[in-house]
């Protein structure tokens, strides 16, 4: 994964990737996860996000792992954009509803 870079501005968020070593496989595979500069959410402090993590099955092939990583940018990139959308001042698609909230609102 060392050769996934990005350009413009994502290249800003630093990205950094990550797997799960050979000592920790799952299932016969890896779990693999983005790490990215980014404000904090509520205090715009600069910190660190985490993306969640996705399964790679051994034996993947280069194309797989390309791909996948591109969704792990894309499931970050959606969900810091949902945290940032506000209307009259609420953060009204919050990714971090548990489905028990969202549930209440139906």
């Amino acid at each position: 994964m060392n050769g996934i870079k990005l350009t413009g501005p994502l290249a800003r968020l630093e990205w950094v990737w990550n797997a799960s070593d050979a000592a920790t496989k799952v299932q016969g595979g890896w779990m693999v996860w983005g790490e990215f500069s980014r404000p904090e959410r509520d205090s715009n402090v600069q910190g660190r996000g985490t993306s969640r993590a996705e399964y790679i099955c051994a034996g993947a092939t280069l194309s797989s792992v390309v791909k996948t990583c591109w969704v792990i940018v894309e499931l970050s990139m959606r969900h810091e954009a949902m945290e940032s959308f506000t209307f009259n001042g609420v953060r009204v698609f919050d990714p971090h509803r548990t489905i028990e909230q969202l549930m209440s609102l139906g």
